[in-house]
Parts: structure tokens; sequence; C-alpha cells
């Protein structure tokens, strides 16, 4: 008896905390649902600094792709350190046009 009491004490909190979560899910405004949403989003740089990354710059450029925000509204700056592997290949290969890829100056060495 005991044992039941608890869990009905237990599952009313419950089902109260999962309708509001739900009610509050649902106040979420959608990216590509209102035009005046999408107008006022902001334009977003993203910056990444890399040196020989050729094993991880193909998932970390196709992981922002892959993001719900408009492509028109950022931008990708890739920061080529004297990269002497494939990384510069690799985010060439993407083809994109918001993405830049700038190369330090030879007297300049470092991710900062």
């Amino acid at each position: 008896m005991l044992l039941i009491s608890i869990t009905i004490i237990l599952f009313i909190p419950y089902v109260w905390l999962m309708l509001y979560y739900g009610g509050a899910w649902k106040k979420i405004p959608d990216f590509g649902a209102a035009q005046d949403v999408y107008n006022n989003l902001p334009f977003i740089s993203i910056i990444i600094a890399a040196r020989n990354e050729e094993k991880n710059i193909g998932k970390c450029i196709q992981s922002i792709i892959a993001q719900t925000y408009p492509s028109d509204k950022f931008e990708i700056i890739i920061t080529d350190d004297h990269s002497t592997d494939q990384t510069v290949d690799v985010i060439e290969s993407f083809q994109k046009e918001n993405i830049t890829i700038l190369h330090l100056a030879d007297f300049i060495f470092g991710k900062k």
C-alpha cells in the first residue's frame, strides 16, 4: 500500500511537468516558420583556427552546415596556420560560397 501511495505521489508531479514542458516546447519559434523571425536573425561569423586538421576539419564544417540556422545568415572563416597535410584540400572540397580560407603570413605562427 505504501509503495502504491509513493508511486501516485511521484506520478502526478511528473505528468504535470511533462505537460508543462510540452507547452513550453510549442512556444519556441521555428526559424523557417515566420518571415519576420527570419529577417531579425543576426548575421554570424564562425571563425576556426586550423593547422594539420585534415582528419577533423571536414566533420567540423559538416556539423556547422547541418545546423538549422539559415545558410545565408552566417559565414565560416577558416584560418590555416601553415598546414602540412591536406587540410586546405578538405576545406576547398566543400565548394560553399560562405566559406573563406585565410592563410597566415610566413612570419606568423600558432593558433591563438
